[in-house]
């Protein structure tokens, strides 16, 4: 697996670490997207077309210019067809400008094998949480359909921690528990989880837990970081 290339498999997206890592800590999302058929990128519809006008070229002709059909062009200027990195590459040269995208692989909308159980509640305590760590001096990543919920990182990326959200009796909290777990170890950052319950315990398998009330109690970054840091050492 390259680096700065999105793998679909299976509508689910599959990326090498170090590509995990640049979007993590750096915010840099990968540019291509390897599916069946080839490598792809993501074309800016709006600019594309706003280019295209500019330059008073008509869909035909830049279609010729490029090498492809009229249909094509129109397509890329709905938003509803990726291009060839061969393609892209083309247009930006004609046109002289930017038109590939980033692919926010946070964001990546995958289709629900079944429905999620009290989706609505878990999305306003994530809200809850995201704000917390706002307010503690944390930028906020929110993710979707990640083990984690949300990446909170100081002003240059001096601490980064994975954040999951959740409660203590959710179905597969303990499976998402473990794969945070591994996914920190392997990229070398911090994780914990805030959840909301009666009891709640201060470690699960090796991961510090925290509930809201903890997290409202404090008031600098390196609040939360010591009490993560105490908490991985409880057996």
């Amino acid at each position: 697996m390259e680096d700065g290339v999105v793998y679909e498999r299976y509508g689910i997206p599959v990326i090498n670490i170090n590509s995990l890592i640049y979007a993590l800590i750096e915010g840099k999302f990968p540019i291509v997207i390897a599916k069946r058929g080839g490598f792809f990128v993501k074309i800016d519809s709006k600019a594309l077309r706003s280019e295209r006008i500019r330059k008073n070229l008509s869909l035909g002709l830049l279609a010729e210019m490029v090498g492809v059909s009229r249909k094509t062009i129109y397509e890329y200027e709905r938003g509803s067809m990726d291009a060839t990195v061969e393609t892209a590459h083309k247009l930006e040269n004609l046109l002289d400008t930017k038109l590939t995208q980033p692919i926010n692989i946070f964001a990546w909308k995958i289709e629900d094998v079944e429905s999620l159980e009290n989706e609505s509640i878990e999305n306003e305590l994530k809200e809850i949480v995201c704000e917390l760590l706002s307010e503690l001096g944390f930028g906020v990543i929110p993710t979707f359909r990640t083990p984690f919920d949300v990446v909170a990182k100081t002003p240059e990326a001096k601490i980064v921690i994975l954040t999951g959200v959740g409660y203590p009796r959710e179905r597969g909290i303990r499976k998402r528990i473990k794969v945070v777990k591994s996914i920190s170890q392997i990229i070398r950052k911090y994780a914990v989880f805030v959840l909301e319950g009666k009891r709640v315990s201060p470690n699960i398998d090796g991961v510090p837990i925290l509930k809201t009330s903890e997290l409202k109690r404090m008031e600098e970054p390196e609040e939360l970081l010591n009490t993560i840091i105490k908490r991985q050492i409880i057996n």
